[in-house]
């Protein structure tokens, strides 16, 4: 059973990191998306919706792969899950720093960060 719960949870922990940024950037998302030139390239709602989605289930897919390979919090899957939270953190942060603060150049600085430490 516990082994379905944190299961379960790392599943659903890269989502709650999404809602959670979506819902602090609620109100400066619209009044600077508005506003934010945009490429002619850029994707509609719909399918940048369905990208972020397919990816925050990849990530806590490969996060629950990591635990279950060891089963406990110990060794090399700890320092990976402890990397893990702090790139999930990052990765909520974007949103953050570019609609509340509105600074695309911190923005860079994290995509650098989170770019560098992909496999």
């Amino acid at each position: 059973m516990a082994l379905k719960v944190i299961g379960a949870t790392l599943l659903v922990l890269p989502h709650v990191s999404a809602i959670v940024a979506q819902y602090l950037t609620r109100h400066s998302r619209k009044e600077f998306y508005i506003v934010m030139k945009r490429p002619l390239w850029n994707p509609p709602f719909w399918i940048a919706t369905t990208a972020w989605a397919t990816l925050h289930t990849s990530i806590g897919i490969a996060s629950y792969l990591v635990w279950i390979d060891s089963y406990t919090f110990q060794g090399t899957a700890h320092t990976a899950l402890y990397f893990y939270a702090f790139l999930v953190m990052l990765n909520c942060s974007w949103q953050m720093l570019l609609y509340n603060m509105q600074s695309p150049a911190w923005v860079r600085d994290v995509f650098a960060i989170l770019r560098t430490n992909t496999a």
